[in-house]
């Protein structure tokens, strides 16, 4: 990193920006250097585990993976396999890609948590789902699992 600073007599507002700036760099490159500590993408994304994700890193470059929208956001990042939708990908900022988004997070979930083989076919269909990649354990019970929970909307202080 290469930092610049001219400083005039009497001047003490270009040494604090350049000051500021020689931090600020000197704590990113920090950042960057031990972000990693030797921890591939796969070992960050317990999600699914190292071994799905990487048998779904065998299969073709062009195969659609769908599954959990809160677990199979790594698929993209270590598999490099595209997901029908994500919760990485739900990040709406714009009305206009809500409305593409929306209805593709509702058919996914209820494909993977519906009761009906056709919801499954529909994925196929509409977003090109090759793979369907379902967690053991995810479909037990009546309750959310807890990376679920913690994307429930708040209900505010109405009471209601």
């Amino acid at each position: 990193m290469a930092s610049a600073l001219v400083w005039r007599r009497g001047a003490t507002r270009p040494v604090v920006i350049g000051v500021a700036a020689v931090l600020a760099g000197t704590a990113l490159l920090a950042e960057v250097a031990i972000a990693g500590r030797g921890v591939s993408f796969a070992g960050r994304c317990a999600g699914l585990g190292r071994p799905v994700l990487h048998y779904i890193g065998t299969l073709p470059k062009n195969a659609i993976i769908a599954g959990d929208p809160t677990t199979i956001g790594c698929v993209t990042l270590v598999s490099e396999r595209p997901v029908v939708i994500s919760r990485k990908l739900y990040g709406v900022f714009s009305s206009k890609y809500l409305s593409v988004a929306r209805p593709r997070m509702f058919a996914m979930i209820d494909a993977y948590f519906g009761d009906s083989r056709s919801k499954i076919l529909a994925l196929r269909r509409r977003y090109g789902a090759d793979y369907l990649v379902v967690q053991a354990g995810s479909l037990v019970g009546h309750t959310a699992g807890p990376r679920w929970r913690r994307m429930a909307p708040s209900l505010g202080s109405s009471g209601g």
